[in-house]
């Protein structure tokens, strides 16, 4: 290397440093919240069309209750200023919200165990319209072809008009449905209590195909890619079955349920956690296990991809980011249990744990955000599904970072 090629990298190490230092390590806590915010779910997406995602959440508890369990009521959906974290609206409804707000177009949809399902303004909050079931809502809303389609405990998956709230279509089976549905290929996909996958008309609801496993689905998700749908169940499989019939292209068995981490694809992989305290990567055509990383708790986190890395969390109270090899890159301790999944926006990564925090933590090498949370796309226009066309959409404000840091990494 000659002199000038030295100095000029030197230079540029010497930047990099006083610029991270301002910037924040990787794994760095930025800032936390501790009022009111129990195991937040975090949907984001600009609200104020200023070039910033802000953020959409479930988990915050206006007013002091709990039930008759002792466990915490969190009645009220939020948004927040992405720049300044100041409230710009929140709305209560009467029973605990346990799913992810779901935005689509510019109204935000979520369910409660009043057995309501709300769509509110997305920009003033402002009720649209609720709708009245008979039973509790515990999963997240799915949206797209002009509806929104939810699971409820009254053993029913419903298909309402996205903009009026009235009933297209419902559908019955035989146990409650918590699982969030796939919408794709012109049908709507879901997992039950009933131990079923069910894909039906996305139009009439019309029962297309069932897919019997040999245990549970409960609030693991399914993903669709290329023709094929991935969801987890408590029979500890992760299961590749055919979108359009059904039919079964392989499983994978981990050593544990898959209770609620939903699968997320990324190129030949998917991602998922197991309450083994195991995150897997599993080659998406074959279900060959590429790799699987050890925690020392269960994970119930749906995991957010960037092109460098992977994130989730576990019970264990750490935030994990690994490469895509499965190597170690750096963890995050909150000090509590975690159910949620993180949501990534430039180089943040914003999560919450259990018990009254909410938090964000820096990433300066995380590259260009694939899959950016729960659901996969800032809009949530087709919840969990068909992330090759709609994943990499959200703010992409530490793009410029990357190509630095490779050049700096390729002359070593």
């Amino acid at each position: 290397m000659n002199l000038a090629r030295r100095f000029y990298l030197i230079l540029f190490c010497a930047w990099l440093v006083l610029f991270t230092g301002c910037v924040g390590r990787p794994g760095q806590l930025g800032w936390i919240m501790h009022s009111r915010y129990w195991d937040p779910k975090i949907t984001l997406v600009d609200i104020n069309q200023d070039g910033t995602q802000d953020i959409v959440l479930s988990g915050y508890q206006k007013k002091e209750r709990k039930d008759d369990r002792d466990k915490v009521i969190t009645d009220s959906v939020v948004a927040l200023d992405g720049r300044n974290h100041k409230m710009l609206w929140g709305y209560q409804a009467r029973g605990h919200v346990q799913g992810y707000p779901t935005v689509y177009q510019d109204t935000v949809y979520f369910g409660s165990t009043d057995h309501n399902l709300y769509a509110l303004d997305l920009k003033t909050g402002r009720l649209k319209w609720q709708f009245l079931t008979q039973g509790a809502i515990l999963g997240t809303v799915a949206a797209g072809y002009g509806k929104v389609y939810f699971g409820s405990r009254d053993r029913s998956l419903y298909a309402l008009d996205a903009k009026t709230g009235i009933q297209e279509w419902r559908y019955f089976i035989t146990h409650p449905i918590d699982s969030t549905p796939a919408v794709g290929y012109g049908k709507v996909f879901f997992g039950g209590w009933d131990q079923q996958v069910h894909a039906l008309d996305s139009n009439t609801g019309t029962l297309v195909w069932q897919f019997r496993s040999g245990g549970y689905f409960s609030q693991s998700s399914p993903v669709l890619h290329s023709g094929t749908l991935y969801i987890g169940s408590w029979d500890r499989s992760l299961y590749a079955l055919k979108t359009e019939n059904g039919q079964l292209r392989w499983r994978y068995e981990t050593r544990g349920y898959i209770e609620e981490s939903s699968p997320v694809v990324y190129q030949d992989r998917v991602y998922i956690g197991s309450n083994d305290k195991h995150f897997y990567a599993i080659a998406r055509k074959t279900g060959r296990l590429l790799w699987k990383y050890p925690v020392k708790d269960a994970i119930y986190s749906t995991p957010a991809v960037s092109s460098r890395s992977v994130y989730f969390a576990s019970r264990d109270g750490y935030v994990y980011a690994l490469n895509h090899k499965g190597v170690y890159r750096w963890k995050f301790y909150a000090g509590q249990p975690i159910h949620g999944s993180p949501a990534l926006a430039g180089n943040q990564i914003y999560l919450g744990s259990e018990k009254n925090q909410f938090f964000s933590l820096h990433d300066p090498g995380m590259g260009e955000i694939y899959w950016g949370m729960y659901g996969g796309t800032p809009d949530h226009r087709q919840l969990l599904s068909e992330a090759e066309e709609a994943g990499d959409t959200l703010s992409r404000s530490g793009k410029w970072w990357l190509p630095a840091w490779e050049w700096l990494q390729d002359q070593f």
